[in-house]
């Protein structure tokens, strides 16, 4: 498929849709917080729709990062937008869930994951491990998600201390367990692959909870703290909640930008990724509006534009040659950095500073 195919095809973004947050994780960005919130404007997402639908792409969005998405004041508005177009594929959501007596965000979710173009894949928790929240918000997510589906596929994204992570793995178990009882159900782990014994189980796993999309074969790495696994939340009938659960190394202390200080603080730089379908033709898009391609919101320096005022097109081909491009500029740069680290970015930074964004 060229790339003028690709991007009349297909075409998605990740949003950051509000900067507003109440829960303080540390994975949050320094900016998130309950006080003067920023939120995307709805006629923003309108705007983006106009072009796509006069350019009559397929198209993806999944609202992320920066702060909580569903306390966004017109949440459902903004998600209706992106959502009724007759070619949008799916829309999703990372969230940290809900305590009980938030009836706005219960509300919101509920009715989110209702809604026709919400696949059960494409909405995640994620939240850190020793927040004083954290099990209830995953207790009432199990709850929710079994109210709403039979069966359901649960994304965690587990934020957790490397100095702790068997504790931490040790806690999400209970918290697992506390989830299968509220249900009436019980729950069991495939952490790293399964013994004969357990065939059984996963049998269980393939035949009432999987899909022809969803894949298995990473359970089978040997088993580590660092490395996703995957547990079955079964109900007393014929279905369940599958969990796939992502832990995310970091120090006890630290948001935003400490956070990229943190030896154990994971980067992945998304120019090096094998991008395919919906990846190749992405970008990012923060509060204010402004683009970026995916995967680099994390500063002005990669800003390819802003909605509204330049073309999504214009800004995606521009993308597209940015990322074309900087693979062979970093591998040849003298300057040394640490490899899965923000160092990556910082020297992505420089190299953008010294030779503009178009990189010439």
């Amino acid at each position: 498929m060229s790339q003028k195919d690709s991007v009349e095809r297909n075409f998605g973004i990740t949003l950051l849709l509000t900067s507003m947050c109440d829960t303080g994780c540390s994975h949050c960005m320094d900016s998130s917080t309950i006080h003067n919130p920023t939120h995307f404007p709805k006629e923003m997402a309108e705007e983006i729709m106009r072009e796509v639908r006069q350019k009559g792409w397929n198209f993806l969005a999944f609202l992320t990062g920066g702060g909580e998405p569903l306390m966004h004041p017109d949440f459902l508005g903004v998600v209706d937008v992106f959502g009724e177009y007759e070619k949008t594929v799916s829309v999703g959501m990372v969230t940290s869930g809900f305590l009980e007596g938030d009836v706005s965000r219960e509300f919101n979710l509920r009715e989110f994951l209702q809604r026709p173009y919400v696949p059960e894949s494409h909405v995640e928790q994620s939240f850190h491990l020793y927040h004083p929240s954290f099990s209830d918000r995953f207790v009432n997510m199990v709850k929710l998600l079994q109210e709403i589906r039979e069966r359901s596929l649960m994304n965690v994204r587990m934020c957790l201390s490397f100095e702790n992570c068997e504790e931490s793995w040790n806690k999400l178990e209970r918290t697992i367990q506390s989830a299968a009882d509220e249900i009436g159900g019980d729950y069991y782990a495939l952490p790293g692959g399964f013994t004969e014994n357990e065939q059984p189980n996963f049998s269980i796993v393939e035949r009432n909870l999987g899909r022809g999309n969803w894949h298995f074969d990473w359970i089978a790495e040997k088993e580590s703290l660092l490395i996703s696994r995957c547990y079955v939340i079964r109900n007393n009938r014929d279905g369940g909640i599958l969990l796939n659960i992502r832990p995310i190394p970091f120090d006890n202390i630290g948001r935003g930008k400490k956070i990229q200080e943190s030896a154990w603080s994971q980067f992945v730089c998304g120019i090096f990724l094998d991008h395919k379908d919906f990846f190749s033709t992405r970008l990012s898009v923060d509060f204010h509006g402004y683009v970026y391609p995916e995967y680099c919101c994390a500063g002005g320096h990669m800003r390819l534009g802003r909605v509204g005022q330049d073309s999504m097109e214009e800004m995606l081909l521009k993308g597209y040659r940015i990322f074309q491009r900087l693979p062979s500029i970093i591998l040849a740069d003298k300057r040394m950095f640490k490899w899965g680290t923000y160092e990556v970015c910082k020297l992505c930074q420089q190299i953008v500073a010294e030779r503009g964004i178009e990189l010439a």
